[in-house]
């Protein structure tokens, strides 16, 4: 008997009519931009990560998508792709590593008003160091 659900993202797809990137979220289809581009791939990765944050199914318009729930998303994504026999590598040790910090600052922020500024404060977090109230003191990043 075919599986009726599937652990794999739906596919990135050509519209070749319109030349438009697209996906199909819950028998919705979303266009994304001119296929094969940089903001057509950011657009599907945003649209897919919301989707899958909402257990797979579209999101209400009164809903919002915050940090935490983004990274969650992605890290159910890491422990099931980066596997070496069966376990988990130490890539997802790494993405937590990477996300600390995201997730200590502006956890509970929608993801649609993070932007530059706050990139830039995170980053200036990774090179100077900072106190994770789970990992202690974690080290700076910058040799100076």
């Amino acid at each position: 008997m075919p599986k009726l659900t599937s652990e794999k993202l739906p596919k990135y797809r050509h519209h070749k009519p319109s030349g438009q990137a697209t996906v199909e979220l819950s028998g919705k289809l979303f266009y994304l931009g001119t296929h094969g581009t940089k903001a057509s791939k950011l657009e599907y990765d945003r649209l897919t990560a919301g989707w899958l944050a909402n257990g797979r199914q579209l999101r209400t318009a009164d809903a919002e998508l915050t940090i935490v729930e983004m990274l969650a998303a992605f890290r159910r994504h890491a422990v099931k792709h980066y596997r070496k026999h069966g376990r988990p590598t130490g890539e997802v040790a790494n993405f937590d590593g990477a996300m600390a910090p995201l997730k200590l600052l502006y956890g509970r922020e929608a993801v649609r008003d993070f932007g530059p500024l706050k990139l830039q404060s995170i980053q200036a977090m990774l090179a100077k160091g900072y106190h994770d109230p789970k990992r202690g003191q974690v080290a700076g990043l910058s040799p100076e």
